[in-house]
């Protein structure tokens, strides 16, 4: 099991997926890995960030597959894992939103993955959930006093191929 957080703008995530698999191709290629993962990815390009479409072509090409599925469009739809809006009285005032902004400015991202060699898994299921009660409100920011973590959960069942 390799877990990974990645950079606040995601740039070393590929390089450090890239090791790991290098790594494992070359010392234990034996071995059957899971790799979760705070990839820091964001939906759409912006300048010195990692994109999800960028991110999927690099775990792609390392022969790696996501338990939330491979297509760029669909991750960004389904596989969001953050909503978070800072507040005025929190540190990292750049990153403040104001409340009626919230939808359009907060940080709505598919940033957290489950990634796995796709020769030795296929997932059977996979779920998000950002309550604490196994399920995932899009509509609601995070952390909130009942789920204190800025980041959803991401859970899946794989099968052995």
């Amino acid at each position: 099991l390799v877990s990974y957080h990645g950079d606040s703008n995601g740039l070393g995530t590929v390089p450090a997926m890239k090791a790991v698999t290098s790594w494992w191709t070359e010392c234990a290629p034996e071995h059957r890995v899971i790799i979760g993962l705070d990839a820091n990815v964001s939906k759409c390009p912006k300048p010195g960030h990692l994109d999800i479409a960028t991110f999927v072509e690099a775990y792609r090409q390392s022969g790696l597959s996501s338990c939330a599925g491979n297509d760029p469009a669909e991750l960004g739809r389904t596989a969001v894992t953050t909503f978070n809006c800072r507040t005025y009285l929190q540190t990292q005032l750049n990153k403040a939103v104001k409340s009626n902004e919230r939808y359009d400015k907060g940080d709505r991202n598919p940033k957290d993955l489950i990634l796995f060699r796709e020769s030795q898994y296929d997932t059977l299921q996979w779920l998000k959930d950002n309550t604490g009660q196994c399920t995932f409100n899009p509509d609601i920011p995070f952390p909130t006093l009942r789920f204190p973590s800025d980041h959803g959960i991401v859970a899946a069942l794989l099968r052995d191929r």
